[in-house]
């Protein structure tokens, strides 16, 4: 008799989850650096901000966070 065979969580389900998750966190830099640049631009170039200060902050906060 032949040993039952019982599913096992695959190593492969583990790397593609993990790279899903790093593809996802790519997305949202790009995202992130993109929107950083319009604004940079809009202040530095055309001298009129679209954002507060602070709310530029928190998006250049949450691109270096999602870099460590």
């Amino acid at each position: 008799m032949t040993d039952p065979i019982v599913p096992t969580a695959s190593k492969n389900t583990a790397d593609t989850q993990s790279a899903d998750n790093a593809a996802a966190i790519v997305a949202q830099m790009r995202t992130l650096i993109d929107t950083l640049k319009t604004h940079n631009y809009a202040y530095y170039v055309l001298d009129n901000p679209i954002l507060e200060d602070s709310e530029y902050d928190q998006l250049r906060r949450s691109l270096l966070e999602l870099e460590e």
